[in-house]
């Protein structure tokens, strides 16, 4: 049976993920933008009596640079905050969810994005170009990631409307696709994951943001 993940605000740099069957609050993305550029963080909301710690640690010295400047924050629900600097520490636990004390959001990934360089991810422990860690290919219509030894594309291909992840290879299994927001019929942005994905929904949402970068651009 496939899930369907919506997306609750029309930015999909700035949202909270919720399963639509359960109601259940999945993931939260945030990004902050900085005049040397933008910077994102994926969050994943668990039960505090069972939540792991952060896997991001709180800066990186190779790729963040010195800045005293107010930062502005977009939070999930599309309000701009100024603050100074970072602001609460990563890397030892989680954080109180705002309007949830059940749950703890947990950084499991962080894109800095770069105006004259490719974008950096912090993700499963590592720091790497977004070039090395899912490069593109037909013009930017797709992108290729590894996860457990398996090859997954991320295809453009089908219309800018639609991108779909597939299984890499001659199969070419759905594991995912997702659909942009409907002014129209005023729905909101959901991804629909198949069974194939359920194991790798970090994976899923944290790959989906360059490409989803990729499709506003088309």
């Amino acid at each position: 049976m496939d899930t369907k993940i919506i997306y609750t605000h029309p930015s999909s740099g700035c949202t909270v993920l919720v399963n639509e069957e359960t109601g259940q609050k999945l993931y939260k993305i945030q990004t902050t933008r900085r005049f040397v550029g933008s910077v994102t963080k994926v969050f994943r909301y668990e039960k505090a009596a069972s939540s792991s710690p952060n896997l991001v640690p709180p800066t990186h010295p190779e790729i963040d640079e010195p800045h005293d400047e107010a930062e502005v924050v977009m939070d999930s629900s599309g309000e701009e905050n100024r603050n100074e600097g970072e602001s609460g520490a990563v890397g030892t636990g989680g954080q109180a969810s705002d309007d949830d004390p059940s749950l703890e959001e947990n950084e499991i990934a962080r894109l800095y994005w770069k105006w004259f360089a490719s974008t950096r991810m912090v993700f499963e422990g590592k720091v790497r170009r977004r070039a090395e860690y899912m490069p593109f290919g037909d013009r930017l219509r797709f992108f290729v990631f590894t996860h457990n030894s398996v090859s997954y594309r991320w295809s453009l291909r089908s219309g800018k409307w639609r991108p779909k992840l597939f299984i890499n290879d001659s199969g070419k299994t759905l594991v995912a696709r997702f659909h942009p927001a409907s002014l129209f019929k005023k729905a909101n942005a959901y991804m629909v994951v198949t069974p194939a994905g359920m194991d790798m929904l970090d994976h899923i949402i944290v790959t989906y943001i360059p490409v989803e970068a990729r499709r506003r651009e088309m």
